[in-house]
């Protein structure tokens, strides 16, 4: 859709040149998209482990394992995307000179960056149908996805001719969030849930997320400051900022209880072996 869309909108509306035309969509639509799916598939991968469990419960009728299977799943989804946003977000620069050019950069960046936040409810979206889908509510899941495209629709043109390059992310993100918004509240409305557990673990995570960016974004820009915008210094300015970032995110999980509720006695038992216990 935005292939077919985005470049009509700007022809019909802005006198942007073809090339700066060519540019912003390989931007949006190939560069920040490729690296941001690597994440999301990692994160939906793990989440939809809970879902044999979430299959079974549904066949023997146990209304409140589905809550259970359904929450968990989101636990294992916020446990992986939310740190791994946060930490492409802090790496955005170096990781988009490692793989594309630097021609345009600092365009290619904030798109980066706005990409990775969006690919929170595009996961969210992904692991909410495979539940429906688990669940055999599979008419609901096309119905979700036609009122998620009616909004992409809607507001595709408006914000193209607003944010050029950014809009049809934008519109995409909007799209994505209003959707699960509905699903998520049809889902509690169908099944018990145990919000007040799985806040308590969204809040630690969250925390601990934004602790390891506060730290690895300044780790990352100072090195980007004395390093040269070459391929082989910024892999090195990745290694030192992923490395920071990950055991901040490793220590924090395996010293609280996110750890054992995510994870189960492994991470115990790694946390008493590394003395974090």
């Amino acid at each position: 859709f935005d292939q077919y869309t985005f470049f009509r909108i700007i022809r019909a509306f802005t006198d942007i040149s073809n090339g700066a035309m060519q540019a912003m969509y390989a931007q949006f639509a190939f560069n920040s998209n490729k690296l941001v799916m690597l994440v999301v598939s990692l994160a939906v991968g793990m989440a939809e482990t809970a879902l044999p469990m979430l299959a079974r419960a549904r066949e023997i009728g146990d209304r409140e394992n589905i809550g259970q299977q359904i929450q968990f799943a989101l636990k294992l989804l916020a446990f992986v995307m939310i740190p791994a946003v946060l930490g492409m977000v802090a790496i955005a620069r170096p990781l988009y000179v490692l793989f594309y050019r630097t021609s345009d950069l600092t365009n290619g960046t904030l798109i980066l960056q706005f990409a990775s936040y969006s690919a929170i409810f595009l996961s969210l979206y992904m692991v909410v149908l495979a539940i429906y889908q688990g669940l055999g509510r599979l008419r609901y899941t096309v119905r979700l996805l036609i009122f998620i495209f009616a909004v992409k629709i809607v507001l595709q043109v408006p914000l193209t001719i607003w944010l050029q390059g950014m809009g049809p992310l934008l519109s995409t993100t909007i799209a994505f969030l209003l959707g699960m918004i509905v699903a998520i509240r049809h889902l509690a409305s169908l099944y018990h849930i145990d919000w007040a557990s799985f806040n308590d673990t969204f809040v630690i995570i969250l925390f601990w997320s934004l602790l390891m960016y506060a730290v690895v974004a300044p780790i990352s820009y100072t090195i980007g400051l004395f390093t040269p915008d070459t391929k082989l210094w910024q892999l090195l300015n990745l290694a030192i900022s992923g490395g920071v970032g990950a055991a901040i995110y490793g220590v924090a999980v395996l010293k609280t209880h996110v750890g054992e509720a995510v994870l189960g006695p492994r991470a115990t038992w790694l946390a008493h072996k590394l003395h974090l216990k």
